[in-house]
């Protein structure tokens, strides 16, 4: 349960945001508690009741309160050969690690997991940690202010500052539910213990941050989940950084986590303080995500009449973004079968931004299934004369939603269209003959997608891995080092290419995280447990 303390005052209830603000007096006389800023940027706690009048001050300039993110096994491999590398040559010293602080912001840390240790076990390696999720642990001081860390007062969770406080404290507090972080920092910095099995730095100082995303809801008391985003998230950079200054060494930050990109510019303030966050000595790596096995793109250029292709939904709700110039109509066609057709809905984009605050909302009925149909059209935050339609298709009501097919089409020969899917996919399906241009690409994760970090995909040279059974188990995700297909591509909605850099991310074999385990006796981890299985990983950072 959480543990309420006086400096909780005033922040349950509020959410944690960024600020844009040329006045931090305009925000200290809202009631915001400010934690961190950039320049003028704010990382500071918004009471909820304060948030419109806040927005209408004239120092206001934006406000940002970023969506959690998602776990994604992804980057941690780096370089092919990279073991050559930890021997000294004639030419240049031994590249383990040493000097050097690795930062690892994720979830699910087994903390007491023996390739945190040097290989011999003489030294325990993980100097700083915080744990966002720790409402048991954290304290406040006499006078209401929690506990600062290097000069960084924390919003929430407790950090453990030695060795000796991280040891004890054994596990992040999400470990009932969560094992990702322990896999990808020892493919990053782990000692390998008695194993071949070695990370990239092997003796590198290390710091984690265990934060929280989206599957981690239900750890998270209601009124303090608008404190985790993208604000927090920097404050955990922030964080790892603070300490690597500490003790003078440079530092490299590995975050396999993300989320989708948007076009109404919720990421703006976010990008600024990553750019001023790295520098010579502060580098960020970054997961490309795990997005190219389905399709989420769709292009239809000037002079094409149609492009089309299936929707195949992964909820309740069918959500895509559509960037376009010129006029040209949305088609939806709600199928049975392939010689079923129940219905059509047809918009012409005019009718969208003829509607007050151009959003339409309507309402269909297609077999024993009905949908709420949403359109809304703003301009591109990248570039004002493009257009952005979001259209979300949502099931309300009972039904099975896989008993209606559903198809997007885009028509107008004068026009110029692409589709990124946001939730669910692009499907081409041989049964489908009229819907075949879904496309794998444009679907790296944020922020990956930032030109300040260092975005890398996965590649696959493993078919498959014998299990502790000693039976084969095969995966297909392509070999000879040529990119996974499951790996996220660019390029990016800004245009910039991505992936950076591509490095091995399958059938990785790791460290797991034992709590995980001993707390969920029922889950098979036979495709996991690293003492025992190779992982089935995908890239990190």
């Amino acid at each position: 349960m959480f543990k309420s303390s006086p400096h909780k005052e005033g922040v349950g209830g509020g959410m944690l945001a960024l600020v844009q603000s040329t006045s931090e007096d305009a925000l200290r006389e809202h009631g915001c508690r400010i934690y961190a800023h950039w320049g003028n940027i704010y990382a500071a706690a918004v009471p909820k009741r304060e948030l419109a009048a806040l927005s209408l001050r004239p120092e206001v300039l934006r406000i940002e309160n970023g969506r959690v993110c998602d776990a994604m096994t992804d980057t941690s491999a780096i370089v092919t050969r990279s073991d050559v590398l930890r021997y000294p040559t004639h030419s240049r010293p031994a590249y383990t690690g040493r000097g050097v602080v690795v930062g690892v912001m994720d979830i699910g840390f087994d903390l007491t997991n023996p390739t945190f240790y040097s290989r011999d076990l003489g030294t325990y390696r993980i100097r700083s940690f915080w744990d966002m999720l720790d409402f048991e642990g954290q304290e406040a001081t006499d006078d209401g202010q929690q506990t600062t860390v290097n000069g960084l007062e924390l919003p929430i969770g407790k950090a453990y500052t030695s060795s000796m406080d991280v040891l004890r404290k054994a596990c992040s507090s999400d470990s009932r539910l969560q094992f990702h972080g322990t896999h990808t920092a020892s493919t990053a910095v782990g000692s390998g213990y008695d194993s071949p099995y070695i990370g990239t730095a092997p003796d590198a100082d290390i710091c984690l941050v265990s934060n929280a995303v989206s599957d981690d809801k239900e750890l998270v008391p209601d009124s303090l989940w608008d404190l985790y985003g993208s604000a927090i998230d920097l404050l955990g950079f922030e964080y790892i950084f603070r300490y690597a200054d500490k003790v003078g060494k440079p530092c490299v930050i590995s975050f396999s986590e993300g989320s989708h990109e948007d076009l109404w510019g919720e990421a703006q303030l976010y990008s600024t303080v990553l750019d001023s966050l790295v520098r010579p000595g502060r580098i960020i790596c970054t997961a490309a995500g795990n997005q190219s096995y389905r399709g989420t793109y769709m292009q239809k250029p000037f002079g094409k009449e149609r492009v089309a292709a299936l929707l195949q939904p992964t909820g309740k709700t069918t959500y895509m973004m559509l960037r376009s110039k010129g006029d040209f109509n949305i088609r939806l066609d709600f199928m049975g079968s392939p010689t079923e057709h129940f219905c059509t809905y047809d918009v012409p984009v005019q009718d969208i931004l003829a509607t007050e605050d151009s959003l339409l909302i309507d309402t269909i009925t297609a077999g024993n299934l009905t949908y709420e149909l949403t359109f809304g059209s703003y301009a591109c935050c990248y570039d004002s004369t493009q257009l952005v339609t979001d259209v979300v298709i949502t099931k309300i009501g009972k039904g099975l939603i896989t008993s209606v097919r559903t198809a997007l089409s885009i028509y107008g020969e004068e026009s110029e269209v692409e589709v990124f899917q946001e939730i669910g996919y692009l499907q081409n399906n041989h049964d489908y003959p009229d819907y075949q241009d879904a496309e794998y690409t444009h679907n790296v994760l944020f922020p990956s997608t930032d030109p300040s970090v260092i975005c890398v995909g996965a590649t696959s040279y493993k078919t498959g891995y014998f299990n502790f059974d000693g039976k084969w188990k095969t995966e297909q995700w392509g070999s000879g080092g040529e990119v996974a297909t499951y790996s996220s591509r660019g390029p990016t909605l800004a245009g910039h290419i991505k992936p950076d850099v591509v490095a091995p991310g399958t059938l990785i074999v790791a460290a797991f995280n034992s709590f995980y385990v001993e707390m969920n006796p029922s889950n098979n981890t036979s495709n996991a447990d690293v003492a025992r299985y190779s992982f089935r990983g995908r890239d990190y950072a």
